[in-house]
């Protein structure tokens, strides 16, 4: 059960639903477990040489983040630019993403990719299935819902 808080963004209209950012608050216990998880995964993709997280990925990864990102794009050009080659750049703005990941791929790339099976991923699976939650907004309470794309 998680408890949603619409936060507004600044400069945005407060009657637009698109001018709050949505933050979830989940039970201490299911914020321990997903942390144990992780460090499980990530231990355990360096043993098995997986690539776990990818090294691409500098969201939620200790030490890295938008800056470092910009610099990976910077070294990227500066070093076609050396290269005396055309450079060109596309950009995909991701913002809603998150909120449309659709679980079963996950399960399917986490199965294939990374070869994780059994008990461990019947366990990623349960923390994903019947998942719901309720909004507060000005000290009022929406009707509980079933979350049906990611909530984490």
């Amino acid at each position: 059960m998680g408890i949603i808080i619409p936060i507004h963004k600044d400069g945005k209209p407060r009657t637009e639903p698109k001018s709050y950012r949505p933050i979830s608050l989940l039970p201490v216990f299911y914020k321990l477990f997903d942390k144990v998880l992780n460090v499980r995964l990530v231990k355990w993709g360096t043993l098995t040489h997986k690539q776990f997280p990818n090294k691409q990925q500098n969201a939620y990864q200790k030490q890295l983040g938008s800056l470092t990102t910009s610099f990976n794009l910077q070294e990227a050009v500066w070093h076609g630019i050396e290269l005396g080659s055309e450079v060109y750049a596309a950009f995909l703005d991701t913002a809603d993403a998150f909120d449309n990941v659709r679980n079963n791929a996950l399960f399917v790339k986490i199965k294939d990719e990374l070869g994780i099976h059994g008990k461990t991923l019947r366990l990623i699976i349960n923390s994903y299935t019947d998942i719901s939650a309720y909004v507060i907004v000005n000290g009022g309470k929406s009707e509980q819902f079933p979350v049906l794309q990611s909530c984490r």
